[in-house]
């Protein structure tokens, strides 16, 4: 098994604006708004030409996700966006690609930048770590 994968994807967009609301026969209920799921699809295009084959083995244990945030320099949101409502996006997107459930995710680093050329985009390694969870939480401060 890999010991980390790496994907560069379209810039998510905020998970605030993924949903909005719909009308049924049923009454008021949430849907996906047309900008996420136009960010889905180009997501998925990133993925197949990242991975013409989907990795065999998907991540079981516990989970560091590490996210490089590239704004546009200059660009509309580019120093206002929540970067964690960007990051949520991409955790439930790879969810199934490259680990079970991103329930696994212990660990979370963002980092943004600024970039001149190109587009927006998130860059996302997904590492397997050990699992912390009933260490000391002391320890982590202490490190």
């Amino acid at each position: 098994m890999a010991s980390f994968y790496e994907i560069t994807l379209p810039m998510p967009v905020s998970i605030n604006a993924a949903h909005t609301i719909g009308r049924g026969r049923k009454g008021q209920h949430m849907i996906r708004s047309s900008a996420y799921t136009a960010w889905l699809e180009y997501a998925a295009i990133a993925f197949r030409q990242q991975y013409p084959v989907k990795p065999k083995e998907l991540f079981t244990g516990r989970l560091r996700l590490e996210c490089i945030l590239c704004f546009i320099d200059g660009a509309r949101g580019s120093d206002t966006s929540d970067a964690d409502n960007r990051i949520k996006a991409c955790q439930d997107f790879l969810q199934g690609k490259f680990f079970e459930n991103d329930k696994q995710i212990d660990m979370i680093v963002a980092h943004r930048r600024k970039v001149k050329d190109g587009d927006a985009r998130v860059i996302v390694r997904i590492y397997e770590i050990p699992d912390w969870r009933y260490d000391d939480p002391a320890l982590i401060f202490a490190e």
